[in-house]
């Protein structure tokens, strides 16, 4: 995350999700990209982190997508690294994240994405006077 532009704490109170065929598949089986000598990540995980402190970096633009990279926390405390893109709801209006895929984060990672929601804390910290 260093060096990169990234969105601290940001997330929605509104959103839907979209599994696709593969993707589903795959979590029936064993979790979204399970990684060897790691849990797996469930679908339930995965949708966690768009609710709680995370950080943001994108939009990247991959095959013709606009993909967004996702470092955050679950419910449970579980640091996970995802990539997803965002889709215009047809019927709510509400975004509609596509999540391609799921991991936890590694030292590094979890070290960045530590110092940076401790920096954001800081910076609220200031803007209210320190209280």
């Amino acid at each position: 995350m260093k060096g990169r532009s990234v969105a601290a704490d940001f997330h929605w109170k509104d959103v839907e999700f979209e599994w696709n065929r593969h993707n589903l598949a795959k979590l029936e089986q064993e979790g979204l990209y399970r990684r060897p000598g790691r849990r797996p990540v469930y679908r339930e995980e995965a949708e966690e982190l768009f609710f709680n402190p995370n950080l943001i970096e994108g939009p990247k633009r991959v095959n013709h997508e606009e993909r967004y990279y996702i470092w955050g926390s679950t419910d449970s405390g579980r640091l996970l690294f995802e990539v997803f893109v965002i889709k215009k709801s047809r019927t709510q209006g509400v975004p509609v994240i596509r999540i391609f895929s799921a991991r936890d984060m590694d030292q590094d990672e979890a070290n960045e994405y530590y110092d940076a929601m401790e920096a954001e804390d800081d910076k609220e910290d200031e803007a209210s006077g320190g209280l």
